[in-house]
C-alpha cells in the first residue's frame, strides 16, 4: 500500500503541498520600508482639535503682491566709514616743556657687546669674573678678616709671569715636601727660569705674608748674582724662602696662642693634627716626619700648593702668598 502524502518516514520532516503556506512564513502586513513594531501612522490624539496643513512660508496670506528682494550694496572704499565713537572724558592739560624739538633728528649710536675698553683690553663678562672670584681658595677667605690682604685685585704687572695668582699655576710647588724632591716642579719650568728676578726691576729684598700666619712674615733675601756683583731676588729665592718658613717646628706656647685666635679652637687642632698624619704617611721618611711632630705647614689645613702671590692693600712692598 502507498503512501499518502501526508505521511513521511520517522525522522524525516512532513512534506507539504506546494499550494500551502510555509509553517514558519509569517506574512508581511507593513508597507515596505516600515517596520513591524511601529503603526505608519500615529493616532489621534483624544480632545484634540482639527490640525491644520502647515502653511509653506512662500504663501501670501493676504493675497498681496511680493516685494522684490533687497539689493545689497557694496562700498568700495579705501577708509572704513566713520563710526560717531563718544567722546573720552576731558583730561586736564598740563604746560609740559617739550623733549624735543620737531623737525630735530638725534642720532642713534649703536654699540657692540664684543666691544673693547677704552684702554685696547678686551672686556671680560661679568659672569667670568664671578666664576673667576669661586675658584679662589675658600681657605683665603675664611681667614680675610685676619689679613690686611685681598685676593689679587690690586694689579701685578711687575711680577714674574710664573709668580702671579692664577687658578692653573705655571708650576706645580707642594711646600710640604723638600723644593728639591724629583715630583716638584716637574716639566713646568725650567732651571734656568728659577734664575730670573722676582719683580721687575728687580729688588734686594721682598716682603712675603701668608694669610693665616700672619704672625710669622717672610722675609727674602738674595741668594746669588748676575756676575757682576748685583743680588736680586730671584724666583727660586721666593720659593726656598717659603719652603723654610713653614717647615720650622711648631712649640707648645706658639701652637696654643695661634688655636686661641679662633673661636673653636679645638676644631683647629683636630683639622692641624689630621694635616699632620696626611703629611707623615706621603712623606718618603715616615717615621722621621712623625718624630719631629707638627711644623708651620700644617697649620694650612693641607692647602699647601703655590697658586700664586698678590699685593697686599696696606704695603705696596709686600706681597701675600696663595696656596690651594
Amino acid at each position: 500500500m502507498a503512501a499518502s502524502p501526508s505521511t513521511s518516514r520517522a525522522g524525516t520532516p512532513p512534506r507539504v503541498p506546494i499550494d500551502q503556506p510555509h509553517p514558519y512564513y509569517i506574512p508581511q502586513t507593513t508597507e515596505p520600508h516600515q517596520h513591524i513594531y511601529r503603526p505608519a501612522s500615529s493616532p489621534p490624539r483624544p480632545n484634540s482639535q482639527t490640525s491644520t496643513s502647515r502653511i509653506p512660508q512662500s504663501t501670501n496670506l493676504d493675497n498681496n503682491p511680493p516685494s522684490p528682494p533687497r539689493q545689497q550694496h557694496v562700498r568700495w572704499s579705501s577708509s572704513p566709514p566713520s563710526l560717531q565713537m563718544p567722546e573720552p572724558n576731558p583730561t586736564p592739560s598740563y604746560n609740559l616743556p617739550a623733549m624735543h624739538q620737531q623737525n630735530e633728528q638725534r642720532p642713534i649710536t649703536r654699540t657692540s657687546r664684543r666691544a673693547s675698553r677704552v684702554d685696547g683690553s678686551p672686556r671680560v663678562s661679568q659672569s667670568r669674573q664671578r666664576n673667576e672670584q669661586r675658584s679662589i681658595s675658600p681657605f683665603v677667605y675664611h681667614y680675610q678678616h685676619q689679613s690686611s690682604a685681598s685676593v689679587p685685585a690690586v694689579s701685578t704687572n711687575c711680577l714674574h709671569p710664573v709668580l702671579m695668582y692664577s687658578t692653573l699655576p705655571r708650576l706645580d710647588c707642594d711646600f710640604r715636601f723638600s723644593l728639591s724632591d724629583p715630583g716638584q716642579f716637574v716639566e713646568s719650568i725650567s732651571k734656568e727660569v728659577l734664575h730670573e728676578p722676582a719683580v721687575t726691576p728687580p729688588v734686594t729684598e721682598l716682603q712675603l705674608a701668608l694669610p693665616n700666619l700672619t704672625r710669622w712674615p717672610i722675609k727674602v733675601v738674595p741668594t746669588q748674582s748676575t756676575g757682576r756683583g748685583v743680588y736680586y731676588v730671584s724666583i727660586g729665592d721666593v720659593f726656598n724662602a717659603i719652603y723654610s718658613c713653614l717647615r720650622v717646628r711648631l712649640s707648645p706656647e706658639d701652637y696654643k696662642a695661634y688655636a686661641k685666635c679662633y673661636p673653636y679652637p679645638h676644631i683647629i687642632k683636630k683639622k692641624a693634627h689630621v694635616a699632620f698624619y696626611v703629611r707623615c704617611r706621603e712623606s718618603s721618611l715616615y717615621q722621621q716626619e712623625l718624630n719631629n711632630g707638627l711644623r708651620r705647614v700644617d697649620l694650612l689645613m693641607g692647602r699647601t700648593r703655590f697658586r700664586g702671590l698678590a699685593q697686599s692693600e696696606t704695603s705696596s712692598k709686600e706681597w701675600v702668598v696663595l696656596c690651594d
